[in-house]
């Protein structure tokens, strides 16, 4: 598998792409965000994988929510006289009847990521990074990933917060791609690049919060 690195983006052939789903999504259970221009089939080879698994498509177009739909719907706990949240039942969280976590993996396509408003990317933060929004906790067979069109395709695109474009594994699939000679491990490569991201990230979180409490002293 071979790939060439523009502007700290991995593009890849489509065929890489799908088995890039196989490693970093199945295998590994690791975010992966496939950019690409419309119609270059990124829901095609998705579709193709889920096939293969016997798995579960979850389409969910991130443009069509708002982020009160993402937590759910608030009611009254008759028996505690306490605010619930009754989650929605389009995703696989757990204790929803109308997906199996003992079943077959359950691929949650996060399609339009980038045309999603900005509170709606704000929930997706946490969707993406801890698999959970609020109380509500993805079942443990669910494999996540998100396509999304560049903005220099003249689509519905909003600039993705860097909080989120952070939590995924990123690459460009396009139909035509010059393979090197060589044949690298770019899912490895792919792996430790996003742990690497990961780790700083988290590391400079604690080091802004550790300035921010001395300040308080």
């Amino acid at each position: 598998m071979s790939a060439m690195m523009q502007s700290d983006m991995y593009v890849v052939s489509i065929p890489d792409a799908q088995q890039l789903i196989r490693s970093v999504c199945v295998k590994h259970n690791k975010a992966l965000m496939l950019w690409g221009p419309p119609g270059v089939g990124k829901s095609a080879m998705v579709a193709q994988v889920v096939k293969e698994h016997n798995g579960v498509l979850v389409d969910f177009r991130c443009g069509q929510y708002d982020s009160v739909d993402l937590r759910g719907f608030p009611g009254i706990d008759a028996a505690t006289n306490h605010t619930v949240w009754y989650a929605p039942s389009t995703l696989p969280f757990k204790g929803n009847p109308k997906f199996d976590e003992q079943g077959p993996p359950i691929f949650v396509f996060a399609d339009e990521i980038n045309a999603a408003v900005p509170a709606v990317a704000g929930v997706l933060y946490q969707l993406f990074l801890d698999r959970c929004i609020g109380e509500h906790v993805l079942m443990d067979n669910v494999i996540m990933l998100a396509p999304g069109n560049r903005e220099s395709d003249k689509g519905v695109t909003n600039r993705m917060p860097t909080p989120l474009a952070n939590r995924f594994t990123q690459v460009t699939a396009v139909v035509d791609q010059h393979r090197a000679n060589g044949r690298v491990n770019l899912a490895g490569q792919l792996l430790e690049s996003l742990l690497r991201r990961r780790r700083a990230w988290r590391q400079q979180q604690g080091f802004e919060q550790g300035i921010a409490g001395a300040q308080t002293l």
